[in-house]
This record gives C-alpha cells, structure tokens and sequence, in this order.
C-alpha cells in the first residue's frame, strides 16, 4: 500500500536536487509579494549571493515562477508557503526592510510593478507599506503618510487594496499590535467611505471621534467624523470639532481641520469670517496641495456669494496648487467646482468640459462629487432653455445624492428643480421644491444666500410663502457679506433672472 506524501516533503526532495544558493535565493524571494531583476540584484546584494544575469534566468527558469504582469514574476503560492517557514522570524524581518527600502525608491520615482505614472506611483507605494508593515517598523504616522501619498495619486482605487493589507496584518496577530497603529486602520476605514460618499459608514467608525484631539491619529479621527457629519447635515456638531482640532493641535492637520472650519464659515454666510481664516491658514501653509485647498474654499465664499469674478480668480489659483502639488482628488474636485461656476458664467462651456469632471470623480469613486456635477450640468441645460435634458441631469443628481447622504447638496439640487418648474410655468411644484429646499437647508444650517436664491425664485412667480419669507429674514441676520446685503441681493436677482426667463 502506497504510503501518501506531503506537499512539504515533495518540496524538501525537490530542493535536494537545487543548488544550495538557489535555494536561498527561493527562500529570500518569498517574502516578495512579486519581483524583478532589481529586487532580485538588491537582494543578492545584501546577503552576497551572485546578482548577474545568468543567475537570475536561471533562478526564473523554474515552472514555479511565473508571469505577474508584464515587468515582474512571482512563485507559486504553495511554493511561498513552504519557503518562507523556512526563515527565522528576524531574517524574514531584514528581507521585507530591504524590500520596502526598493520600494521606497520607486516610488519617489514613480515606477511600479504595473507601469510608471500613477498606476506605478501607486503599486509602489502599496507594495512598500506592505514591507513596512511586516519589518514592523512602521508607526501609525508613517501607515498615515503613505496612506495619503496613495489617496492623492489613486482614490479608492489606490487605498483599498492597501486597507486590505492592513487588516490581514492587524489580523494574523503579528506580534504586539500598538493600539495607535489599529486606532490609525479606522482611520483609515472612515477615510476610504467618504471616499466614496459613504458618509453613515464613516461615521459610524469615529463615534468617539473628537474625545481626544492631541495625537496625530486622534486629529485626523475627529476630522474624518466632523466631514461625515457635515455631510449628513450634522453642521453644527462638525464645525465644534474641526474648532476642537484647530484650537488644540500643533501637526499639518491643524491646519485642515482650520480649512474645514473655515468652509463651514463660508457654508453658513460668515464670508469675512471664512476668508480671515483661510488667509490665516494660507499664511502658514507651506504646502500647495493645502494652498489649493484654502483657495478652492475662497472660490466657494465668492460663488455662494454670488460674485463670480472673484470665484473665477481664486478656482484659477487652486487649479494651479493642484496641477503643481499633483493631487488626483484636488484636480477631480476643482473640475466639479469649475462646471459649477460656469454653468452660471457660460453653460455652454460648462457643458463641454462636464465630460472630463465626471470622468475622475467616476475614477475616485465620490458619489457626492458626482451628484453635484449632475445638478451644474441641469443648471446649465436651464440657462440653456433646454428643459428636458435639465429634467433629466436633475433626476440623476438626485438620485446619486440621496445615495451619498448628502444632504445640504439635495437641496441644492431641489433649489435648481424650484427654478426649473418656476421657468416652465409649473408654479405649484416650483412652490414645493423651493419651500422644500428652504426648510433642508435651515435643517442642516448651511447656505443662507441660496434662502434668500429660493425667496426670489417664488417672488418671480408672484408666490411668495410666509415660511420662505421669514427663512429669508433670518438668511440676512446671518450673513456676512463680502461688501453689502444690498449688495448681494442685486447678484442674486440679476442672476437668476437670466435662469428664469425674466428681465433683470
């Protein structure tokens, strides 16, 4: 009777018949995920075994080692699982540091196992926080570092798979977990779902966010569930906790939690308010992607204000930080910001170029992006006198609105339907949705000129609504304008005049 054999011991029998340096390259190799011929030269560098070519096409001449993809090779996985038992637990530690410090390097060059540019960029950063994290030498602060190098080159795309790596590590019990680096994981988690618009989720994992604000990981905890609740409408509760990181922190995301608190300033019509602190952010700021930011929210001060010169001048500037700090989010967002302003200023144009903003927010997987793309683009077919293809972008902003949660940008999106109906003739349903919008926004307390916006829409229909009416009342003892509240009234009313078919 046939006696059965293990896969171990048909391994061991195969390797009696391997050069013995060969069989500690296969040892050395498998702690790579996928390699080439220079992690292959790195390696016999460090442990003095023969780097030439002749030795690597030997080494890959094996069946066991195979394509994986068109620059690497990798081995077979029931071959990884023996090899590696093979190494003590410290050498295995030195190889996965000599393979991040490859990793590293390519990536501050750009050059990925899938190809150079931000496909490269971004495999190379995974693949080096994988070794980061199986040498144990990574700090929650470095997990997050790399974490937003992956966020800005690739979106979701780029932060799930190495959320993946981080959870079967955190998983598998290798050694004594730091409480900071699982903390710096959630983070993560929350970060990776507002991503994609799922802002219940992520706030479901900072509930105790804004507790403590003094570590790094604390910091950015309670900026993730501040910007859940901002988009869930909770306005007042994430302004109180972007105050608490600013107030209290002495790292960079001091400094965003300073922004966020200044674009809820500008959310609810403190525009004085809102600029003074992203100068005072700008002024301290060394870098152009949070340049971008402060002046991107600038833009949006001026657009909600109605003075669409000034918006243009500061979208001009935070397009320019964004192209230099070569950010894929900030450049996704600004080309929704940049549909929204010109369906007011030239729809025509705002049409042309709403293609490439759908694109990367389809790349970056926002939904709330997405959402609000699709109601400038219904903004547009309106001052356009395309009322049907309005209706239709309108019921896809929608949609894609209410999936995301996003609250404040559904009534955004039912202010422009009181606009649209209100153009058709359809004064009843105009009425609804511009009372509808009203009371969301004084609900989630943001946009107190789009009140004063929703008032004038039912002015122009000869209906106006004692709710609106006092809405708007309130609207004006909020606002902080730029110059004057007659001032502003005049944009908004020669403004939407244009939208609703009446004269100025």
């Amino acid at each position: 009777m046939a006696t059965a054999v293990s896969r171990e011991e048909i391994l061991e029998r195969f390797l009696q018949h391997v050069d013995p340096q060969e069989v500690r390259f296969l040892e050395l190799l498998s702690v790579a995920r996928t390699f080439d011929f220079e992690i292959f030269a790195a390696i016999a560098q460090k442990f003095r075994l023969p780097g030439h070519r002749m030795a690597w096409e030997s080494l890959t001449s094996y069946s066991f080692v195979y394509p994986a993809g068109p620059h690497q090779v990798q081995l077979h996985q029931l071959m990884v699982a023996a090899l590696r038992h093979r190494l003590s637990p410290e050498l295995n530690r030195e190889v996965h540091r000599i393979l991040r410090s490859v990793w590293d390097q390519r990536a501050a060059r750009g050059d990925g196992h899938a190809g150079s540019g931000v496909v490269g960029h971004v495999a190379a950063l995974r693949e080096a926080t994988y070794h980061a994290l199986h040498a144990g030498e990574i700090t929650d602060e470095q997990l997050i570092e790399y974490a937003d190098q992956i966020i800005a080159w690739g979106g979701t795309q780029g932060i799930g798979g190495v959320l993946e790596d981080v959870h079967a590590y955190l998983g598998a019990g290798h050694g004594q977990v730091s409480e900071d680096l699982a903390r710096a994981a959630r983070y993560l988690d929350a970060e990776a779902a507002l991503l994609v618009g799922d802002a219940g989720r992520a706030a479901e994992l900072t509930q105790d966010a804004g507790e403590r604000t003094d570590s790094l990981v604390d910091g950015r905890l309670a900026v993730t569930g501040a910007h859940a609740r901002r988009i869930l409408g909770q306005t007042a509760q994430a302004l109180r906790m972007y105050t608490a990181v600013w107030e209290t922190q002495d790292t960079e995301v001091r400094l965003v939690a300073g922004l966020w608190a200044a674009d809820l300033h500008m959310a609810q019509g403190r525009f004085r308010q809102a600029a003074d602190l992203a100068d005072s952010i700008r002024a301290a700021c060394p870098k152009d992607e949070l340049l971008g930011d402060a002046a991107r929210l600038l833009h949006l001060a001026y657009r909600f204000a109605f003075d669409f010169d000034g918006a243009g001048r500061w979208l001009a500037e935070a397009t320019t930080r964004y192209r230099q700090a070569g950010t894929v989010i900030g450049q996704a967002n600004i080309a929704v910001n940049q549909v929204e302003l010109l369906a007011w200023t030239d729809p025509a144009l705002a049409l042309d170029v709403a293609d490439k903003a759908i694109e990367l927010q389809k790349q970056v997987g926002a939904r709330h992006e997405l959402g609000k793309a699709y109601t400038a683009i219904a903004l547009a077919h309106l001052r356009l006198g395309d009322l049907d293809r309005a209706h239709l972008a309108l019921g896809i902003a929608c949609e894609v609105l209410e999936q995301a949660g996003y609250r404040s940008g559904r009534a955004r999106a039912e202010l422009v339907r009181a606009m649209l109906c209100a153009r058709e003739g359809a004064t009843e349903r105009a009425v609804q949705s511009a009372v509808a919008a009203v009371r969301e926004f004084e609900i989630v307390e943001v946009y107190p000129t789009f009140v004063l916006a929703a008032a004038t829409v039912l002015d122009s229909v000869g209906m106006p609504q004692r709710e609106v009416t006092e809405a708007a009342a309130r609207a004006r003892r909020a606002i902080q304008p730029f110059d004057s509240l007659d001032a502003l009234e005049d944009r908004i009313a020669w403004h939407l005049a244009a939208f609703l078919g009446t004269t100025p």
